[in-house]
């Protein structure tokens, strides 16, 4: 089985809509089973659409949120999605194609508009954490992600720890997927000072590894 982790927090009016669409393409269009774990915040809407759902009346972090799903995820795979990703036919599939092709695969994801990928039969490696797989028990390894980091770079960091362990992370370019970014976080008014703060702690924290490509590809915007 596997387990997928959405975290929803309906920052505007037209966020539900947005969330139902993300939810029921993604249902639609899976081709594994899928354990849906929903953690909510603020509002208590999608009920109905998960098998496991957590209500947080206050939230303190996406990152925090994302957490408590994948803490109780049962499946041998976690998929994190968020909810301004629209996907396509066996996107779940795709995502799996990557673990059985190569073993060193640690995190899977997917091509997307986003970047401006084009559809090809190719897998290698790549980097896009607004949807991703990781096998559950190397989440556990790595011990989940790291809640000093608040709603920004908490996914860069896991990939980092991720590579540090001698895995990788690998793209499926057979799976395109839309991606309407920062439908939630960039609004704040305070997105880019926190996203500037939490960067400057990913390059203290990961200092030693400053020579890594994928140190560079994560810190210097390079794109893979």
């Amino acid at each position: 089985m596997i387990s997928v982790v959405v975290p929803i927090f309906l920052s505007k009016e037209d966020s539900y809509i947005m969330t139902e669409k993300c939810i029921n393409t993604a249902r639609r269009c899976s081709t594994q089973e899928l354990e849906w774990i929903i953690v909510e915040t603020e509002s208590d809407l999608f009920k109905d659409h998960a098998d496991v759902h957590i209500y947080e009346k206050n939230r303190t972090s996406c990152t925090a949120s994302i957490n408590r799903g994948l803490k109780i995820a049962r499946g041998e795979y976690v998929i994190v999605l968020t909810n301004d990703v629209f996907v396509e036919q066996g996107w779940d599939e795709a995502l799996l194609a990557c673990f059985k092709k190569h073993s060193y695969c640690g995190m899977s994801t997917l091509a997307t508009t986003q970047l401006k990928h084009k559809k090809s039969n190719v897998i290698s490696e790549g980097v896009w954490c607004s949807v991703y797989m990781i096998r559950n028990w190397v989440l556990k390894e790595l011990n989940y992600l790291d809640e000093n980091f608040v709603n920004s770079w908490d996914d860069s960091d896991l990939v980092m720890r991720l590579y540090e362990k001698g895995y990788k992370m690998l793209r499926n370019y057979n799976c395109v997927v839309e991606h309407n970014p920062g439908s939630t976080h960039y609004i704040d008014a305070k997105h880019m000072d926190n996203f500037n703060k939490n960067k400057e702690l990913f390059i203290k924290k990961h200092k030693n590894l400053k020579d890594n490509d994928m140190y560079k590809i994560l810190t210097e915007g390079w794109v893979v």
